[in-house]
């Protein structure tokens, strides 16, 4: 009996109205203006070194310039042509901030520059044709960019020697590659193969 009594109590406690606690939250999203009234396919951006501005890539060679500052301000948007109608997966700035890295999928690797918002095509890319890079980020010192591919290759750039591949890597798609703000150490992170550290090269 009691045992009757203590599953009927626990079973009225569970079916008893709660009163839910509704989080407070510092964080206000709201929706000030769009790019496009329909989906323009964008798949990442990146904030300038200073702030001021993101670039965004995405489907079928879609690459934009809008103000981090005032992202309502359609003038100071740059609509910027690659020339390319391949998928742009990943972008990232150079520490310096006055050119970007842009990759995406058939070994697209290119180079945006806010002088003239140029895009160029890196050094080396014939090393990378029909390889579907997937993410790029550069180390603090600017020297080196490390980029990772769908077929789970990493790659290392630098304007003098071009595109290098880095030896031991594994065979599962490279998901992302972050660098240290501070330390020229980066994290790859792959969808099987787990995490890898570039620290010395």
């Amino acid at each position: 009996m009691r045992a009757g009594v203590t599953a009927a109590l626990l079973v009225f406690l569970l079916m008893a109205p709660t009163a839910l606690a509704e989080p407070d939250s510092l964080i206000q999203l709201q929706l000030v203006d769009t790019l496009q009234d329909t989906d323009i396919g964008i798949m990442a951006g990146e904030v300038s070194p200073d702030g001021i501005s993101v670039l965004l890539v995405g489907k079928d060679g879609f690459a934009h310039r809008i103000s981090a500052v005032n992202a309502q301000d359609r003038s100071d948007d740059i609509e910027i042509n690659t020339g390319r109608v391949v998928d742009l997966t990943d972008v990232t700035w150079h520490p310096r901030g006055e050119t970007a890295l842009i990759v995406g999928d058939m070994g697209v690797a290119l180079r945006y520059s806010t002088q003239n918002h140029a895009i160029t095509t890196v050094n080396g890319t014939g090393s990378i044709i029909g390889l579907n890079m997937t993410t790029v980020d550069w180390r603090p010192a600017g020297d080196y960019a490390y980029l990772g591919a769908a077929d789970g290759n990493i790659w290392k750039f630098s304007e003098g020697t071009g595109m290098e591949a880095i030896e031991g890597t594994g065979s599962s798609e490279v998901s992302d590659i972050a660098c240290h703000r501070n330390q020229n150490i980066c994290v790859v992170a792959t969808l099987n193969d787990g995490l890898a550290v570039i620290s010395s090269m």
